[in-house]
C-alpha cells in the first residue's frame, strides 16, 4: 500500500505486467498437431517441441500438453488429456530402457495383458516361484523345449503324447502300471 496526498493506494500484484526475463522457461498448455520427426511434435501454437525425459508418455496427436519455453523450441514436460480410450504408450524420450522397481509390482488388465519382445522374454524368481494358473494354456515353440527339474509332476484326465518321430523315455528304474488294461501294439515289439 503506498499513500499519497491522505489517500490509500492498495496496488494489486496480479494485475501489474510483468516481464519474463531472458533465458527464464516459460510453463504454457498447448496441442499437439503432428510430428514432425522421431522425437519432434508440432503444435497448436505454430512451436516446435521435443520431449523431457521425464515424460514417459509418448505424445499423440490431439492430446493437450503442458510445455516449457524459452524462445522457439519447447520441451513437452506432461501429457495433460487425451480423447478418453485412447492407448497410452510408455517410451523413453532418450531411447533407452524403463527399468521398473519396486518390492511388489503388478500388472493387472481387465481383457487382457501382452508381453512382447523380439529377442527374449526372462522370468526369474531364483528364491521363490513361478506360477502359472490359467483355464487354457497354448505353448507353441519352433525350436527346442527343455525342462529341468529336480522332480516333474503332472496330473491330468487324459494325457495324449504324439511325435512324427520318436518318443524316448530312459531311467534307472522304469515303471508303467494301469488300473485295469495296458495295451501295447506295433508292427515289430522288441524286449530285452
Amino acid at each position: 500500500m503506498e499513500q499519497t496526498m491522505n489517500m490509500t493506494v492498495k496496488k494489486d500484484r496480479l494485475s501489474e505486467q510483468t516481464t519474463v526475463p531472458a533465458g527464464v522457461p516459460v510453463m504454457a498448455f498447448d496441442e499437439v498437431c503432428s510430428r514432425a520427426a522421431s522425437d519432434l511434435w508440432e503444435l497448436q501454437s505454430g512451436r516446435m517441441a521435443s520431449r523431457a525425459l521425464s515424460c514417459l508418455i509418448e505424445p499423440e496427436v490431439g492430446d493437450r500438453v503442458l510445455i516449457a519455453t524459452d524462445g522457439a523450441l519447447g520441451v513437452i514436460v506432461s501429457i495433460i488429456s487425451r480423447q478418453q480410450g485412447d492407448t497410452v504408450s510408455l517410451n523413453a524420450a532418450n531411447g533407452g530402457d524403463i527399468v521398473l522397481s519396486a518390492d511388489a509390482l503388478a500388472l493387472r488388465g481387465r481383457r487382457e495383458v501382452a508381453l512382447q519382445a523380439e529377442a527374449a522374454i526372462s522370468l526369474a524368481a531364483p528364491l521363490g516361484a513361478v506360477e502359472t494358473v490359467a483355464y487354457s494354456l497354448t505353448q507353441s515353440v519352433q525350436g527346442s523345449l527343455v525342462t529341468v527339474a529336480d522332480s516333474i509332476i503332472e496330473q491330468a484326465r487324459n494325457v495324449h503324447l504324439t511325435a512324427d518321430e520318436t518318443i524316448m523315455t530312459h531311467a534307472q528304474i522304469h515303471s508303467v502300471t494301469a488300473d485295469q488294461d495296458l495295451f501295447m501294439d506295433a508292427d515289430r515289439i522288441n524286449m530285452g
